[in-house]
């Protein structure tokens, strides 16, 4: 890192290069650097961030990645630049941990914006005692009121229930657990399961032209008037850029992804009707939506209109002789005593299932009262992403700068990178990272993830191999590859680069999508690397 001061890294229009400029700054170093800008090119400029140093590396790298190509002196930059300086460098660490949390979760994209985060800072408290899944599954199931025996504590999967509550309840760092403040100190099993609260369903952070936009879902009609003049005769339909806080939590994720503004207030009307013919049960209304996985908003308005014809069925209900143990028992068939040596659960049981198709959910097994719920395809498809790896190595010469290793040094780390990734996924099964999806109707979709590393053209690749249950939508496609990119940044791929490996007596860290030392970032199909269909020259 340069030093404790934030420094921004100035760029121009029509030049390469780059000078690092120190805020806060006076008007007179302001001039100073435009004068600078203006030697190498005699066309108009406007100055523009390519990086931020504030002297922590998350921070920075998470700032830069919000404000990248943000300018600098346009309208009233210059003054929010050197507040954003004059604010960061009064944080301790663990403030500058939840202020990375906060920009992660709250993803700002604009100068103006990343000052509204920065306010937003006392919302999140660090957990420095929770530093894994498991330390976030065992906080998670005492904060919803879980009783689990101590006699079956070892048969908790804690990993999976942090890893799927960690989006409600803030974000897992390498510092500690990064947690949203909640309007109540405790909440209960029925705060958690019962919605009966119908005056909002979503709460939009919306960034226009500078500004910052709060609404509440569902908007009327006026409402809706007024926000398309407010955006530049924007259709809500065309705004997808936005912050969503779901107050029915989990909401957001059982819905397909890529969704728009005006989709999801037409989901915010059919829940608060929903809500208000009375109370709503969270679990069943989310485990309906991931059991159905609907690919259109018409389809999630439609399974939110029949909530009523959904139920949760008792744990093992999937086993024949207790599901038709359930559906006699439902439909008030008593066996006599002396018939039940005789009657064939199991084969009953199987013919129910086959009939009504109940789906064990993250929310539990729903079935559908009325009819079957469509089986999900059985046909695959494979889809294999390549991704530039680098190898930054701190080699004792310049600790401040790593050196980031050739493709020839890079690919010879090939084997050690392999053997590493297989022991991180040694716990994940057969899954891979596929658990590790936030959205849960891409994640039902999504057999297998599985990460390695490869060699193409004498450079270094990760490979992400998924297979699908049939062939993803655009939507669900694009959506998957920016969770992947997550992933590597932030998720998986951040344990791997904190637990570097050695190089010839230094330090190498591993980077999957590493936005400060790696260059030309990107994220392709096979075919597209090649330029060739498979199957293609990889070693692997």
């Amino acid at each position: 890192m340069k030093g404790e001061n934030m420094e921004v890294y100035v760029k121009r229009e029509n030049w390469e290069g780059g000078i690092w400029f120190s805020l806060p700054a006076t008007e007179e170093a302001k001039e100073q650097l435009l004068q600078e800008l203006s030697g190498y090119d005699p066309s108009v400029m406007i100055p523009f961030a390519a990086g931020v140093d504030c002297g922590n590396r998350g921070l920075s790298l998470q700032i830069s990645k919000c404000l990248e190509g943000e300018t600098l002196f346009s309208q009233n930059h210059f003054t929010l630049w050197n507040e954003l300086a004059e604010k960061i460098d009064k944080l301790d660490d663990n403030q500058k941990v939840t202020l990375k949390a906060a920009l992660l979760i709250e993803k700002p994209d604009s100068i103006g914006s990343v000052m509204v985060t920065l306010g937003n800072r006392g919302k999140y408290t660090l957990q420095p005692e929770i530093m894994t899944y498991v330390d976030l599954g065992r906080y998670v199931s005492d904060q919803i009121g879980l009783v689990i025996p101590e006699e079956i504590q070892d048969y908790i999967d804690y990993a999976t229930m942090g890893s799927i509550w960690e989006g409600t309840y803030g974000c897992l760092l390498e510092e500690g657990f990064v947690e949203k403040k909640k309007e109540q100190e405790k909440l209960t099993a029925r705060d958690w399961d019962i919605i009966d609260d119908a005056s909002s369903v979503f709460e939009i952070t919306l960034y226009m032209d500078g500004s910052v936009k709060f609404l509440k879902l569902p908007l009327d009609d006026e409402q809706i008037k007024v926000l398309q003049l407010q955006s530049g005769n924007l259709c809500i339909e065309e705004i997808t850029e936005m912050m969503v806080y779901d107050k029915v939590l989990g909401l957001k994720d059982c819905l397909p992804p890529g969704i728009n503004l005006g989709e999801l207030n037409l989901v915010a009307v059919e829940v608060q009707s929903l809500i208000r013919k009375g109370e709503v049960n969270r679990r069943l209304l989310l485990g309906a939506l991931e059991a159905e996985a609907p690919g259109t908003i018409e389809k999630v308005c439609e399974i939110i209109r029949n909530y009523a014809d959904y139920e949760i069925l008792p744990p093992y209900s999937l086993k024949p002789d207790k599901y038709a143990k359930y559906i006699l028992q439902k439909n008030k068939i008593n066996l006599a005593e002396n018939v039940k040596p005789y009657f064939l659960f199991d084969k009953f049981g199987e013919a129910m299932l086959k009939k009504d198709t109940p789906v064990d959910t993250n929310y539990g097994i729903i079935r559908n009262k009325e009819r079957a719920i469509p089986v999900m395809t059985a046909e695959q498809e494979t889809i294999r992403w390549y991704s530039p790896v680098t190898i930054s190595c701190y080699n004792g010469k310049d600790g401040t700068f790593p050196e980031v290793l050739p493709g020839k040094e890079a690919v010879s780390l090939k084997e050690r990178i392999h053997d590493k990734m297989n022991r991180m996924l040694e716990n994940s099964g057969e899954r891979g990272l596929a658990d590790l999806i936030s959205n849960e109707l891409l994640g039902r979709k999504i057999i297998s993830m599985q990460p390695d590393v490869t060699e193409y053209a004498q450079d270094l690749y990760c490979v992400l191999e998924v297979k699908t249950r049939g062939k993803l939508s655009d939507r669900e496609y694009n959506a998957l590859m920016e969770e992947w990119k997550t992933l590597m940044a932030l998720g998986w791929g951040l344990q791997l680069f904190n637990s570097s490996i050695d190089y010839q007596g230094n330090e190498a860290f591993i980077g999957l999508w590493d936005e400060e030392n790696g260059k030309d970032l990107f994220v392709k199909p096979e075919e597209e690397l090649t330029g060739m269909d498979p199957p293609y020259k990889m070693i692997m």
